[in-house]
C-alpha cells in the first residue's frame, strides 16, 4: 500500500482492463461500419474489435507496470 499511485502487477492489471475497455470503445464505430459488408463484414468487424481490445490492454498494462513490483 506504499505506492498508492500504482506501479507494478496490480496497477498493470487495472490499467490493462481500462485500456481494453477503451480499445473496444475506440474500435466500435469502424467495426459497426465493417459489419455491413456482405459475407466478410462480420469477420472484419470482430477482428477490428479484437485488435482494439488487445492493443488497449497491452498499452494499459505496459503503462501500469512501471517499476515491475507487485504494487
Amino acid at each position: 500500500m506504499a505506492a498508492v499511485e500504482g506501479e507494478g502487477f496490480v496497477s498493470a492489471v487495472a490499467e490493462g482492463f481500462v485500456g481494453a475497455c477503451t480499445g473496444a470503445t475506440a474500435a466500435y464505430r469502424p467495426a459497426k461500419w465493417l459489419w455491413n459488408i456482405p459475407t466478410v463484414g462480420p469477420y472484419l468487424a470482430l477482428g477490428t474489435e479484437a485488435i482494439g481490445i488487445v492493443s488497449g490492454a497491452y498499452a494499459g498494462a505496459k503503462n501500469g507496470w512501471g517499476d515491475g513490483g507487485f504494487w
